[in-house]
């Protein structure tokens, strides 16, 4: 009822551009518009450029537009975003942030909390960041962290490789939002880590080894202790007196929790499972599979994952 002309186009997942022509008397009630239209709809975010007569002009202003937009990911509780004194200088990551990260995640794990969310109080209270940056960012302390400790993938849900931990910061909403996830992943990591202080040095770098090869069908303790520079019965006896299982058995059931809790994501097929568990085949994961649980892993799947 503005009786205006425009143009309304999608650009991306839940992003729309709107391009109005209009006269200067109307300006203020264009912008009444906006006001009202924040209100509709929860979660709903107008970022707006400037005004102007020149159609040269145009495409700066739509830039200006999706940058104010953006700013929505750092300031949730934020509707309307606009800066009219043209685009703003786009601040920069510290590049030593991935380095501090592992460097703080190795030596006192359990300041990483802390350390995070005072990164992400500090960037969402510093100005204009490009979005992008930040997934970007927090990707990569999330796929850093999942190969620190890869049994985050047996007990975080909705997490089952790197790549969902990726997907779900890139479709985040809002930094908050990222900052849940790494609650999470975070909480299930210092649980893990409180679990294995219990472990000498040797069995915790050997449960670690598995988590992260245990993709690897030839996969033995042979190899793992050949790689830690020990022998295959030295580590067999301590492991087992620790953890009361052999490395062996320990392997067999770590690839059986993990198909277990990958079969429940229908987006993954039984023979991708396999391969990711370090089954030399289908049919060999559905026979060990079946052995174990008394059911094919289809039948597991249809019964347990609902």
């Amino acid at each position: 009822d503005t009786g205006i002309d425009y143009l309304l186009t999608m650009l991306d997942r839940g992003k729309y551009l709107f391009l109005g022509a209009f006269g200067a008397f109307q300006q203020s009630r264009i912008r009444e518009k906006c006001r009202e239209m924040a209100g509709l709809k929860e979660g709903l975010c107008l970022g707006i450029g400037f005004e102007t007569d020149n159609l040269m002009a145009v495409a700066a202003s739509s830039e200006i537009a999706l940058l104010n937009a953006e700013q929505s990911f750092f300031k949730s509780e934020r509707r309307i975003f606009e800066i009219e004194d043209g685009i703003p200088e786009m601040k920069k990551l510290n590049p030593g942030l991935y380095a501090e990260f592992d460097r703080i995640l190795k030596e006192d794990a359990g300041k990483v909390t802390a350390w995070l969310h005072e990164l992400a109080e500090k960037i969402c209270g510093e100005g204009f960041y490009r979005q992008e940056d930040i997934v970007m960012l927090m990707s990569a302390f999330a796929r850093l962290l999942i190969q620190e400790k890869n049994a985050l993938l047996l007990s975080v849900e909705g997490i089952d490789t790197e790549e969902d931990a990726e997907q779900k910061i890139r479709e985040a909403s809002s930094m908050a939002e990222v900052m849940e996830l790494f609650d999470r992943l975070l909480e299930a990591f210092g649980i893990h880590r409180e679990q294995e202080t219990q472990y000498s040095r040797l069995v915790r770098d050997t449960i670690a080894y598995i988590e992260q090869h245990c993709r690897e069908a030839e996969l033995s303790v042979t190899d793992i202790a050949a790689d830690m520079h020990f022998s295959a019965a030295h580590l067999n006896v301590l492991f087992r007196k620790e953890i009361g299982v052999t490395v062996k058995q320990y392997i067999s059931d770590y690839r059986l929790n993990l198909s277990k809790k990958l079969l429940c994501n229908p987006h993954i097929k039984v023979s991708e499972i396999a391969e990711r568990c370090g089954y030399s085949n289908a049919n060999y994961f559905s026979k060990v599979f079946r052995a174990s649980e008394n059911m094919t892993p289809v039948e597991y799947r249809k019964e347990n994952c609902k």
